[in-house]
């Protein structure tokens, strides 16, 4: 068995255990899923994977040799770069396991019909935060959102470059109506 077959059972053993005795008949749990390990692999030195529960999908890294986790305390934050994207994660403790960092994806699981969907949401997630070509530009987000906050439109810097658009003043935006399309991109003219 190698070390990531080793943390899979782990987890899945540990996580089983929580199910059982903690969690089964609560209504945040989706009894029609079940606890597994995804896709876990090396990483930087580190041990990545997704973890799915009936009451949670988690990005789970778990710490390398040399790793001060134990001195750092409990519910802090931590970013990664991973390569498409970076990522934030919470230090928690888990019985049986130990520290480990988590990264929520989906809480609570009631939108998923069934494992097999789970399992692919949690496969996808994991394949496409690790390639490359996907890298998101989150700078890029914030500046435009930090310019829709100044009272600026939110639109691409694609978008902005294509258009001449006239800064308008919040007050004036909060008064247009904003059609729903509008609403669910998070563009307000």
């Amino acid at each position: 068995m190698n070390h990531s077959d080793y943390i899979t059972t782990k987890l899945e053993s540990c996580f089983r255990t929580i199910y059982e005795e903690r969690m089964k008949g609560l209504p945040i749990v989706n009894d029609e899923l079940e606890v597994e390990a995804i896709g876990f692999l090396s990483w930087n030195g580190h041990e990545v994977g997704v973890l799915i529960t009936p009451w949670f999908m988690n990005l789970v890294m778990l710490p390398m040799e040399g790793d001060e986790w134990e001195a750092l305390p409990l519910d802090s934050k931590r970013e990664f770069d991973f390569p498409a994207r970076k990522v934030i994660f919470v230090l928690t403790e888990v019985e049986g396991i130990g520290r480990c960092m988590s990264s929520p994806i989906y809480s609570p699981m009631n939108g998923f019909p069934d494992h097999r969907s789970a399992v692919g949401t949690a496969s996808a997630y994991l394949r496409d935060l690790m390639d490359e070509s996907l890298q998101v530009e989150t700078d890029i987000e914030e500046e435009r959102l930090q310019r829709f906050l100044d009272g600026g439109e939110m639109v691409n810097d694609h978008e902005a470059d294509d258009a001449e658009t006239e800064a308008v003043p919040l007050s004036e935006k909060i008064e247009q109506p904003v059609s729903r399309r509008d609403l669910l991109r998070g563009l307000f003219s």
